[in-house]
């Protein structure tokens, strides 16, 4: 496939993801605290679903497996803000059909082989520093999970922004040695609103009281 078409996908993906970010940044600094309005969660899913095509077209598993996980907690979350029940059908079909891309063997079997064959696939070291990257990406959507789970709300605690920190981190050191634009643009521009969301949630931590 031509590289500016699988590129393209891949920019389209960091495009909405970019999105969501500046959405929820637009509305935590009009707040002053830390939102996540109900449109964060649909670009979210919109990103998604381009970033495992993308991962497909690359056959690079750690991109694959991280987006697919994500998918399914965006759309956990879309349910607790009470609004996937009443999207439109053709809507879900239209966002579920890059996961069904994975359902079939031969693409599965070929981004496995891929993704672990010693001449065109990714070295050891940088395999598992990508997975721990997406990893610690899956582990803040869990976290945020559980703690959206106990509320019955979708909330964003800090955790979530320490874990994201983390796994941008890990994601842009994978993406440079992959030399991957599409990664490298992402986790740079994800760093500088994590830190930012992080500020929020320190100045709004409780003081101790006064003796």
């Amino acid at each position: 496939m031509n590289d500016w078409l699988m590129y393209g996908i891949g920019f389209t993906a960091q495009l909405l993801f970019s999105a969501r970010i500046i959405v929820q940044w637009v509305a935590s600094e009009r707040a002053g605290q830390v939102k996540t309005p109900l449109s964060f969660w649909f670009l979210s899913l919109g990103g998604a679903c381009f970033m495992v095509i993308y991962g497909v077209l690359r056959q690079d598993i750690v991109i694959v497996g991280g987006q697919t996980v994500l998918f399914c907690i965006y759309c956990r979350n879309v349910t607790l803000k009470g609004f996937w029940s009443t999207t439109p059908l053709l809507m879900q079909v239209i966002l579920s059909v890059p996961l069904l891309f994975l359902l079939w063997p031969p693409i599965a079997s070929r981004l496995v082989e891929k993704a672990f064959s010693p001449s065109e696939g990714i070295p050891a070291w940088l395999l598992w520093t990508g997975s721990c990257g997406q990893l610690a990406m899956f582990s803040r959507f869990f976290v945020q999970w559980i703690h959206s789970e106990r509320l019955k709300q979708s909330v964003l605690p800090q955790a979530f922004w320490w874990a994201s920190l983390c796994g941008a981190i890990l994601l842009l050191i994978y993406a440079i040695f992959r030399y991957d634009p599409v990664l490298t643009t992402g986790q740079v521009f994800g760093i500088v609103v994590y830190l930012r969301n992080l500020s929020f949630s320190h100045r709004r931590r409780p003081r101790p009281a006064s003796v």
